[in-house]
């Protein structure tokens, strides 16, 4: 009898961990699923950036010490120009994850672990930044594409980990996140377009990654000088372009996916309206147009609940730190600003209405910096309501001697 109460205990104990071990797993197999209580969009993770968990360490875990001076020896006896490039990326990807599990773990007792982990990921990336220019031509291509991918997936990391930060650390992870972007464009601008639209390709972030990548394309976007600009905004354009095909015939299931993935995105008000904008230009239903104007009405709310509820000097610091950084003129900017106008002081009111004429003036230099039919037709699309704009386009296409598209338009 005790024979087979074990047995039976143990038949039992098997079944239920079977039963956990299939919900784990289907959870797994679909990390969208709707009944997840976890993030709802793609993190990035030690995988996507080519490494396990097991190898990303902090200090006070077994291993940690051992693997960085595996590494760091491993780095100083390769002699070969291309891996000594990959092996510092690697040691770049590791300090950055171990920054993130640090500061997630106890963000108050690892802020100094974080801000030298994050110290070291930046200049590790300088390093391989320069490594890869003195690499012969062939291998060169092969590294920056390499490289792009990871910058893209860095940012997105970074900007996922900024929300979870105490203010104190916010701006230094800001202050990174620009200098990389500026390094990377400063040892890399050769072929830009096709190499961040290759990058662009690379998504990995399941049906809905396009989103995440154009809100990185973004902020790259308001990083670098205008002479980028065209270049990014074509990337964006053919990225939104590969968006929309995904989001033809959505059921309601994927409807109510899409619907809190960008809920989750980790973006400021500004970029989501911003993005939601941008989505709202691509060939969507009536319904999931609905869906994601209802998203933006609640995001423009929270910003003029958190302008009215600022002091006039803190208002002007408000203004200037989401209204008069970057160089690109976005209509989405424009928006906000007036709803912002109307619980802003007669004084207020004068510096709102000059940013909205700088905005005005950084679209006209974006129609006036491009070429291209589709960038033309995404900046008509976003300022249907600025005749002046409307005026400068059509000029603008008068001297490429191009008619306006009717392919992005709904």
């Amino acid at each position: 009898m005790k024979v087979f109460k074990i047995l039976s205990l143990a038949l039992c104990f098997g079944l239920l961990s079977f039963s956990a071990q299939a919900e784990i797993s289907a959870e797994m197999e679909d990390p969208m699923s709707l009944s997840s209580s976890s993030v709802f969009v793609d993190q990035i993770t030690a995988e996507k950036l080519g490494l396990s968990e097991d190898e990303v360490k902090i200090p006070g875990e077994s291993g940690y010490l051992w693997n960085k001076f595996k590494l760091s020896t491993k780095t100083f006896f390769t002699f070969d120009a291309s891996k000594k490039a990959d092996l510092e990326v690697k040691r770049a990807n590791l300090e950055l994850l171990a920054a993130k599990k640090a500061i997630e773990t106890d963000a108050d007792g690892n802020e100094g672990f974080f801000n030298k982990a994050l110290a070291k990921y930046n200049k590790r990336m300088a390093t391989a930044e320069k490594r890869i220019q003195k690499l012969p031509e062939d291998q060169k291509a092969t590294a920056l594409e390499k490289i792009d991918t990871q910058n893209l997936k860095h940012q997105q990391l970074l900007r996922d980990l900024t929300e979870k930060l105490p203010e104190q650390v916010k701006e230094k992870v800001t202050a990174i996140r620009k200098e990389r972007v500026e390094s990377w464009y400063k040892n890399h601008k050769d072929n830009l377009e096709a190499r961040l639209e290759a990058a662009a390709k690379n998504e990995d972030g399941g049906r809905f990654g396009n989103l995440q990548i154009m809100s990185t394309l973004e902020e790259l976007n308001e990083s670098l000088p205008v002479e980028a600009q065209a270049k990014i905004q074509a990337v964006i354009v053919n990225t939104q372009n590969r968006l929309s095909e995904k989001l033809k015939n959505l059921n309601t299931t994927d409807k109510e996916k899409l619907e809190q993935y960008i809920k989750d995105i980790n973006l400021d008000e500004i970029k989501k309206v911003q993005l939601i904008n941008h989505l709202d230009k691509t060939n969507i239903s009536a319904d999931l147009r609905y869906r994601i104007q209802n998203i933006k009405n609640e995001n423009i709310n929270n910003l003029e609940k958190k302008f009215k509820n600022l002091e006039d000097d803190e208002k002007n610091s408000f203004l200037k730190k989401h209204f008069e950084t970057g160089q690109n003129g976005e209509s989405t900017k424009i928006e906000m600003l007036n709803r912002l106008e109307q619980s802003a002081s007669s004084e207020l009111k004068v510096k709102i209405r000059n940013l909205n004429e700088k905005q005005e003036l950084r679209i006209k230099e974006r129609v006036r910096n491009t070429s291209n039919q589709a960038e033309l037709d995404r900046i008509e699309a976003e300022t249907i309501e600025l005749p002046v704009i409307r005026r400068e386009i059509q000029e603008r296409r008068g001297l490429i001697g191009e008619e306006p598209s009717t392919s992005n338009r709904h």
